[in-house]
């Protein structure tokens, strides 16, 4: 069974008494962009128009951000209320994860398709009363590609035709091997109006390849887990570039992927011409009240 949840989602508009109370007690998020700033950094922050955020406006969607983080709280809260009440809890695998994070003011950024933490790290919580490891946090890199191969382990069912992550079930029973685990994960992004790009993440490094860009970005992650100092163009630091670029580009063609997309880009003109000509007769968008961060009850 899943349950997904949409919420916390922009819009970012939650209960009154939520979005009251952080706004009083959240401090302030970051304004403005660093000043060794990666150029396609600032190109993406560009064209999300970042920049004019004021800070107002950056408390008020916080505000409601962590709102909706507490209302998806309360509702998984209550799915496992529900597992205990049917006493399923101790015979279910309960896991939570997400597609992706969200930049809410962290280095001066918001929304998603970024490499920093608060975007491409999401949160992976696995439960198993009297089966799984009780209590223990894992430091190893993984990936989502991973829940695939480790939910088909679970189910005792076949594994998955080309597969590309590995089980989590080493790490998850007590006596589980993880001794040749690889301690590596990729992402990708094309950000709209952007270009591609590419992260490797390894135990220590994080390093970001953008299409189009003689530089990269350089991140240690235990010396800097807040990534606010880029190694990328440091001199000091050339030999693990190099190694990690190596890696981020084996199999990856930017030009490539470009291309594809601007095929997809002619495939979806072809649905908007349809909905232009009155082929879409009605929306299921909701349209936010001008700076309207809060609901009131029904």
């Amino acid at each position: 069974m899943v349950v997904g949840m949409l919420l916390p989602h922009n819009p970012c508009v939650c209960r009154k008494n939520l979005f009251d109370y952080y706004m009083e007690t959240l401090p302030d998020p970051e304004l403005g962009a660093p000043p060794d700033e990666h150029p396609a950094v600032a190109s993406l922050r560009g064209t999300r128009d970042t920049a004019t955020v004021t800070l107002e406006e950056a408390r008020r969607a916080r505000a409601a951000y962590y709102g909706l983080v507490t209302v998806l709280d309360e509702n998984i809260g209550a799915i496992m209320n529900t597992l205990d009440e049917t006493s399923l809890a101790d015979d279910t695998v309960l896991i939570y994860t997400s597609d992706h994070g969200d930049l809410n003011g962290e280095h001066g950024m918001w929304w998603k398709e970024s490499f920093y933490e608060g975007s491409v790290s999401v949160p992976m919580l696995w439960s198993w009363p009297g089966a799984f490891r009780a209590g223990a946090q894992v430091e190893a890199v993984t990936s989502l590609l991973d829940m695939g191969p480790t939910l088909a382990e679970l189910a005792h069912a076949e594994p998955l035709p080309e597969r590309r992550g590995r089980s989590l079930t080493g790490f998850l029973y007590p006596d589980g091997d993880t001794s040749t685990w690889p301690d590596v994960a990729f992402a990708e992004t094309y950000a709209l109006g952007q270009r591609p790009a590419r992260m490797v993440r390894t135990d220590r490094w994080k390093l970001i390849a953008y299409h189009g860009y003689s530089d990269c970005q350089l991140f240690d992650m235990q010396a800097d887990p807040g990534e606010t100092h880029d190694l990328g163009r440091d001199p000091a630091y050339a030999d693990i570039r190099s190694e990690l670029l190596s890696c981020v580009m084996e199999g990856w063609d930017g030009d490539r992927i470009e291309a594809r997309c601007r095929l997809r880009t002619a495939e979806l003109n072809v649905t908007q011409q349809w909905r232009r000509r009155g082929g879409l007769r009605c929306s299921e968008i909701w349209d936010m009240p001008p700076a309207c961060n809060v609901r009131e009850p029904d």
